[in-house]
């Protein structure tokens, strides 16, 4: 919700809030619990998982353009009972396929 216009990073603090940003919080919690399609990467300190969610979003004077939004939630791999700690957010757009496709490459399926 949050990034800084001149460094680009995501800095906490009133000033940076950005809206569009925040609007997004719906569409994460809904991604969790209704999706599927849920992909699990684990390196030398963490685990995370991908969640994958495809909607239809309807542009003015176009048909309704398919998107994809994705989720990751982190936990440190030595915590076994720990909860999953959200990470990031974003919605890869129909066109940018190739790039969904790309990052889900380096995850393995999930069983939920």
């Amino acid at each position: 919700m949050y990034k800084d216009p001149d460094t680009q990073r995501h800095m906490v603090s009133p000033e940076n809030y950005v809206p569009s940003r925040g609007k997004r919080l719906p569409w994460i919690k809904h991604t969790i619990t209704k999706t599927k399609n849920i992909y699990r990467r684990i390196d030398k300190k963490q685990e995370e998982l991908l969640y994958v969610n495809q909607y239809e979003i309807e542009l003015k004077g176009q048909e309704n353009v398919r998107c994809y939004w994705l989720v990751v939630a982190k936990k440190n791999k030595k915590d076994k009972m720990g909860p999953y700690r959200f990470k990031t957010a974003w919605p890869v757009h129909q066109q940018r396929y190739n790039r969904l496709l790309k990052i889900i490459e380096g995850f393995d399926p999930a069983e939920r």
